[in-house]
C-alpha cells in the first residue's frame, strides 16, 4: 500500500514539472497574440510609434518569424532602418530554423534594407588603456572599432574619453542611402590636473581701517624762522653794542669839553685834543654798529614772517587697526 501511494505520489510530481512549462508557454503565447494584433491593427492606422513597442514585446515574448517580419516593416515607417535590419536578420535566422518557406521573402527584405542602412566606421591608432566609445550616449566599447557599425539615418554624435586625458567628440550626419562614414578619432591629450582652491580661512578680524592719532603733532622744523631768529638775536647784539659805544663816546666828549674844548671842536693841544678824537671815533663806530644792528633786526623779522609756518610729514601712521592716514 505504501509503495503504491509513493508511486501515485511520484506520478504526480511528475505531471505537475512537464505541465507547468506549457502552461508558462501557453500563458505567453496568449499575451504575444493579443500584442501582435494590437500593434498590426496601429499600424493599419498609421500609428507606427505606439505600434512597434507592442510588436517587440510580443516577439519577446513569443519569437514568431510574422511577429519579426511587422517589427521590421514598423521600425522602417519610423525611420528605425538599422533596428528593421535587426529584426529581418532574426527572421531569416528563425526561418531557416524552423524550415519555413518564407525563408526567401525574409532574406529578400533583409537585402533591401541593408542597402539603405548608413554605417560609421570609427578607427583609431594606438588607443588609450580604458578607452570609451559612445554613439549617441550609448556605449559601443574599444571594441567596436575598425568594424562599420549600422545606424540610423540622421544627426549623430560620436565621443571618446579615457582616464586622465581630455575628451574628444565629433558630429556626423547620414543619409538612407547605405554609406560608410568614416571617422578617425587622434591621440587623445593629457588633461590638466585639477587644481583645488586654497581654503577660505574665516577671520574674525575687522578690516584694516584708517585711525587717527591722537597724540599731538610732532614739532616740526623752520629752518627758514630759525635764521631769521638768528639774525635778529646778532642785529640787537650790534644795536646793543653800538649803544655802549654810543655811552663811551658821549664819556669822551665831556671829559674832552671839560679840559677846554669847545662845542665847536676847538680843542687846546695836548689831552683835551686827544679826548676830543677818541669821543669822535667812538662815535662814528657806534652809529654804523647801532645802523648795522637795526639792519639784522628788521631782517631778520622778515625771514621770521615769511618763513612757512608748519611743514607737513609724509610718514604713515601704523596702528592695531591697520595703517593710517599722514601726519
Amino acid at each position: 500500500m505504501t509503495r503504491k501511494r509513493f508511486a501515485v505520489s511520484f506520478f504526480c510530481l511528475g505531471l505537475a514539472l512537464v505541465s507547468a512549462p506549457a502552461y508558462a508557454q501557453s500563458a505567453n503565447a496568449g499575451i504575444a497574440s493579443q500584442l501582435f494584433d494590437a500593434g498590426r491593427d496601429l499600424m493599419k492606422k498609421g500609428d507606427f510609434v505606439n505600434a512597434c513597442p507592442k510588436l517587440a514585446q510580443s516577439a519577446t515574448l513569443e519569437p514568431r518569424l510574422g511577429t519579426f517580419g511587422r517589427l521590421a516593416e514598423c521600425e522602417e515607417k519610423i525611420g528605425h532602418l538599422a533596428a528593421a535590419r535587426g529584426h529581418w536578420n532574426d527572421a531569416v535566422d528563425l526561418a531557416h530554423a524552423q524550415k519555413d518557406d518564407r525563408a526567401q521573402h525574409a532574406e529578400d527584405e533583409l537585402k533591401r534594407v541593408d542597402a539603405l542602412v548608413p554605417r560609421v566606421l570609427v578607427t583609431m591608432t594606438a588607443p588609450p588603456a580604458n578607452l570609451s566609445l559612445s554613439l549617441d550616449d550609448v556605449a559601443i566599447g574599444a571594441a567596436s572599432i575598425g568594424v562599420a557599425l549600422p545606424i540610423d539615418p540622421g544627426h549623430h554624435t560620436i565621443t571618446a574619453s579615457a582616464p586622465d586625458k581630455t575628451p574628444w567628440a565629433t558630429s556626423i550626419e547620414t543619409k538612407a542611402d547605405g554609406a560608410t562614414t568614416s571617422i578617425t578619432i587622434p591621440p587623445l591629450t593629457d588633461s590638466k590636473p585639477v587644481v583645488a582652491p586654497p581654503p577660505v580661512v574665516e577671520n574674525s578680524q575687522p578690516l584694516p581701517q584708517a585711525v587717527q592719532d591722537p597724540r599731538p603733532d610732532p614739532p616740526t622744523s623752520r629752518p627758514l624762522a630759525t635764521v631769521g631768529v638768528v639774525t635778529a638775536i646778532v642785529g640787537g647784539a650790534f644795536i646793543a653794542t653800538g649803544a655802549v659805544l654810543g655811552v663811551v663816546a658821549n664819556s669822551k666828549a665831556s671829559k674832552s669839553y671839560d679840559d677846554g674844548c669847545s662845542k665847536n671842536g676847538m680843542c687846546p693841544a695836548g689831552a683835551a685834543a686827544s679826548e676830543h678824537d677818541s669821543a669822535r671815533t667812538f662815535a662814528g663806530i657806534s652809529t654804523i654798529t647801532f645802523i648795522g644792528g637795526g639792519v639784522l633786526v628788521a631782517a631778520g623779522a622778515v625771514l621770521f614772517i615769511v618763513a612757512p609756518k608748519k611743514a607737513q610729514s609724509s610718514a604713515l601712521l601704523v596702528g592695531p587697526a591697520g595703517i593710517g592716514g599722514t601726519w
